[in-house]
């Protein structure tokens, strides 16, 4: 059985998501049809710079810890923005920590998050080439609405 315990926070959290966001960043890279390279320059510097445009209090952070390794095994980052928006900017769960059910708590802390704080709406943005996901975010309530191009 899994010894695991979720961490919640805000902004003070970020600099534990770091490494498991560059897993996941290389995970899109791997899958991207067409901006490997745009993952490739992306840091985590960068993407943490637009998490600390919120406030303290529209971030919230949940870190996952293997308690008898000591390690962080996953995360999930949610945001509300001024127009009252909330969105799972970021999960990521390593993959031997997946199928217990952590990405499912991970989603339900997030969506009571934003709940709690009243958003007019909730997003999830997948990558493209990352669809494999969608079945588990439809599961958890979520559906498909909009298709957003960008040139290359």
């Amino acid at each position: 059985m899994l010894n695991i315990e979720i961490i919640s926070g805000s902004k003070e959290l970020l600099e534990y998501v770091g490494p498991l966001w560059d897993k996941l960043n290389n995970h899109h890279k791997n899958k991207s049809i067409n901006f490997k390279e745009r993952y490739e320059k992306l840091s985590f510097k960068e993407r943490s710079n637009g998490f600390l445009i919120y406030k303290k209090d529209n971030i919230n952070i949940n870190l996952v810890k293997d308690k008898d390794k000591k390690i962080y095994v996953g995360y999930c980052v949610s945001t509300i923005n001024s127009g009252l928006v909330g969105e799972v900017s970021s999960l990521y769960i390593e993959p031997e920590y997946r199928k217990y059910g952590i990405g499912d708590e991970l989603i339900k802390r997030a969506i009571k998050w934003l709940d709690d704080n009243k958003v007019n709406k909730k997003i999830i943005g997948v990558a493209v080439g990352n669809e494999d996901v969608l079945k588990f975010y439809e599961r958890l309530g979520f559906r498909s609405r909009t298709i957003i191009l960008e040139q290359c």
